[in-house]
């Protein structure tokens, strides 16, 4: 989808609401679609503006962070030789009964790179 620039945009508001052209004049005059002229015609929306929004975490995957940085804090202390890997604590959520797939756990048990 080519975005309008703000000349295209101000010719659209012009030619609509001074000049009294319909919307499919303008779009044929202009080269712009129909759908895009009758959006700027409204004038709600400004060319380059972007609706801002939220990306909700799934509950299931919020309940199994919490899970997994449970389990990690749990055996902190515990010897080297115990230290949990991620198919350990994989094995251990598949027993508490959720459903998830082992390379989620390694998202969580990964050394960061401050860490190395």
């Amino acid at each position: 989808m080519a975005t309008v620039d703000t000349d295209t945009y101000r010719m659209i508001r012009r030619l609509y609401t001074v000049d009294g052209l319909s919307q499919r004049q303008i779009a044929k005059q202009l080269g712009v679609s129909r759908k895009t002229v009758r959006k700027y015609c409204n004038g709600s929306v400004l060319p380059g503006n972007r609706k801002d929004y939220q990306v909700e975490k799934n509950p299931l995957r919020v309940a199994i962070e919490n899970e997994i940085i449970k389990i990690i804090n749990e055996h902190k202390e515990a010897p080297s030789k115990q230290k949990l890997n991620a198919k350990v604590i994989w094995q251990m959520l598949i027993k508490s009964g959720y459903s998830v797939g082992a390379s989620t756990c390694l998202l969580y048990t990964s050394p960061s790179p401050r860490d190395s």
